[in-house]
C-alpha cells in the first residue's frame, strides 16, 4: 500500500512540477505527503567561510516557501508537513529516505539546475540509483501547472511480460485508473528468439523458429486477455512486436499518448541484484512520460557495487541499513 509519500521541491519551478502529481496520487491512495527540501551550501566568502547572516536567510526563505505551498495545496482531505534539510541534496535525501522509510518518493527530472540535453538531471539519477525505494518521477520539459490542481491520467500503460514481478504493479494501476476514469492499456512487447546463427538458417530451422513466434505470441495474447478480465471495464490489451523490447514500448507510449507509465522496477528477464532491470533502466534515461515504479526488492536485496563497499571500507558515507552480503531475493515465480 501507499501510505507515506515525499515530495521532493528545490524551490525551482521546474521542481514543483511534482506537485499535481503528488496531490493526484495522494488522493487516490488516501497517504500522508511530506514536502523535503535541501538547503545547499552557496559559495564561501574571501575568508572561506561561509556567512552565518546569508545563511539564516536563505534558511527562512525555504522554510517560508515550503509552508506557502503547503498551504496553498491542502484541502480537507489531504494536508503536507515539510522538511527542511542542510547538506548535499542527493546525500541528504537518501538518508532521509533510508530512516522515513516513505512508500514512493515524487521527484522531478530537472530541478534547479535547469533543462539540459541529459533526460534527467544528475540529482535525480542520484536518488533514483541509490534510494532503493519506489518512486514517480515525472518530466519536467515543460512549465508545470503553477494552480497547483490534481493532475488528470486519461491512458495508463503497465508493460507486462507475463512474470509475477511486472503484475506487482497492477492493484496500484488499476485503482488509480478507476479513480481517474483512464484507460489502462496492458502491453507486452514480442521480440524474435535469440538464435546462434553462424550460417544461413536451413528451412527446418526457420520453421521452428516461426512455431516458436506464433506459440509465444498466442501465449502472450492469451496471457493479457486473462489478466484484462481482472482489471476494470475500460482495459485495453496491445500485443507489440518489434527487434528490442525497450524500443517498441518506447515508441508505443509516444505514439498513443500515455499519460503515465507504471511498471515493476524488475521483470521476468532482470537480474534482482540491481535496483532495476534492463527495461526500467531505459524508460529512466530515454522515456518521455511520468513514470512510476513500484520497488519489488528490498535494500539488502540489492549486491552493493565496488564503490559503495570501498566508500563503506573507508569510514565515507554508506546506507546503515545494508550489509556487506546481499540477501538472496524471494522467488517471484510465474509458476
Amino acid at each position: 500500500m501507499i501510505r507515506k509519500i515525499v515530495a521532493l521541491l528545490d524551490g525551482s519551478t521546474l521542481a514543483q512540477g511534482v506537485l499535481p502529481h503528488t496531490w493526484a496520487l495522494a488522493h487516490v491512495f488516501q497517504a500522508e505527503v511530506t514536502l523535503l527540501r535541501v538547503l545547499e551550501q552557496e559559495k564561501k566568502t574571501d575568508t572561506g567561510r561561509l556567512d552565518p547572516i546569508n545563511w539564516h536567510l536563505r534558511k527562512i526563505a525555504a522554510q517560508s516557501f515550503l509552508d506557502e505551498v503547503s498551504k496553498e495545496t491542502a484541502d480537507d482531505q489531504i494536508a503536507a508537513k515539510t522538511v527542511l534539510l542542510e547538506g548535499a541534496a542527493a546525500n541528504r535525501i537518501i538518508e532521509y529516505i533510508e530512516e522515513a522509510e516513505p512508500d514512493l518518493i515524487m521527484l522531478s527530472s530537472h530541478g534547479q539546475g535547469g533543462l539540459s540535453p541529459w533526460n534527467i538531471s544528475s540529482v535525480a539519477q542520484k536518488i533514483i540509483n541509490r534510494a532503493f525505494s519506489s518512486f514517480m518521477l515525472v518530466r519536467a520539459y515543460h512549465a508545470p501547472d503553477m494552480t497547483h490542481a490534481q493532475a488528470q491520467y486519461h491512458r495508463i500503460a503497465v508493460p507486462l511480460d507475463g512474470s509475477k514481478r511486472a503484475e506487482c504493479v497492477l492493484p496500484f494501476a488499476s485503482q488509480l485508473a478507476a479513480m481517474h476514469n483512464a484507460e489502462l492499456l496492458l502491453i507486452h512487447a514480442q521480440v524474435p528468439p535469440t538464435v546462434l546463427q553462424s550460417h544461413t538458417l536451413t528451412p527446418e530451422e526457420t520453421a521452428v523458429i516461426e512455431q516458436l513466434e506464433t506459440r509465444n505470441r498466442t501465449k502472450a495474447e492469451r496471457y493479457l486477455a486473462q489478466m484484462a478480465e481482472q482489471l476494470e471495464p475500460d482495459t485495453k490489451i496491445h500485443h507489440l512486436s518489434g527487434a528490442n523490447t525497450a524500443d517498441v514500448l518506447l515508441e508505443f507510449t509516444d505514439a498513443n499518448e500515455v499519460d503515465l507509465v507504471m511498471m515493476s522496477a524488475h521483470g521476468y528477464a532482470s537480474e534482482t541484484v540491481r535496483p532495476y532491470g534492463s527495461i526500467v533502466s531505459s524508460f529512466i534515461a530515454y522515456g518521455s512520460t511520468p513514470l512510476f515504479i513500484i520497488q519489488d526488492l528490498t535494500p539488502d536485496q540489492i549486491k552493493p557495487t565496488k564503490a559503495e563497499l570501498s566508500a563503506i571500507a573507508n569510514g565515507n558515507t554508506g546506507r546503515t541499513n545494508r550489509t556487506n552480503a546481499y540477501a538472496q531475493p524471494a522467488d517471484w515465480s510465474s509458476q
